[in-house]
């Protein structure tokens, strides 16, 4: 809301870690709300018609235009018995990440990628907590909560609740753990539920 208060902290941020001239590799994460993700299954085409594939069903789904987003895909390798490659997908809002990586730019900080924290969390819990199962992760912010279904680093869902989403206007001075626990619970099942039916590998 304030760039230049972000400007002045990384200007800062700057000089104190790297005080001699030198490039700056930056990863840039960012709330998942400013990205969308999807998952679907294509036959194992040669790789011009498999990339036009991916482009294709991408544009199918996805609730903003190509040319309004930053788009990239990954190859997550044979989803079934029948040999189709599994295939995830993101976009992120142009509009909502072009102002932070122009102030990075101007603060001379480099960045080579930019993510979702959903995906961030995910690749966190990979490498220190959990490498083999999956996880459903919570994480608890002062905007809201974010769920995050993830398979090793890769992110299969998230959805982030707002505050004003889960109360509307009457968002309490203290959101309690009871208060936490009640949303939490009703939201988990549903989670489960989702994951037991799209994750199923035939």
């Amino acid at each position: 809301k304030k760039p230049e208060y972000l400007k002045s902290f990384f200007n800062s941020l700057n000089k104190k870690l790297w005080p001699k001239e030198k490039t700056i590799w930056t990863i840039l994460t960012l709330p998942s709300v400013n990205f969308f993700i999807h998952i679907f299954n294509l036959p194992d085409l040669e790789e011009e018609r498999f990339n036009e594939a991916i482009v294709f069903n991408t544009q199918m789904v996805a609730p903003l235009s190509l040319e309004e987003s930053y788009f990239d895909w990954e190859d997550w390798g044979v989803a079934n018995r029948n040999g189709e490659k599994e295939v995830f997908v993101a976009l992120g809002v142009k509009k909502q990440i072009d102002p932070y990586l122009e102030i990075l730019k101007e603060s001379g900080f480099n960045v080579v990628a930019v993510e979702p924290l959903a995906v961030s969390l995910a690749r966190f819990n990979n490498e220190f907590v959990e490498k083999e199962e999956p996880v459903l992760i919570i994480d608890l912010r002062p905007e809201g909560i974010e769920f995050v279904i993830a398979e090793g680093k890769k992110v299969v869902y998230f959805d982030f609740d707002s505050w004003e989403e889960i109360f509307g206007k009457g968002i309490p001075k203290q959101i309690t753990f009871d208060i936490l626990k009640k949303h939490i619970s009703c939201e988990i099942p549903v989670l489960l539920n989702f994951y037991s039916l799209k994750r199923k590998k035939i």
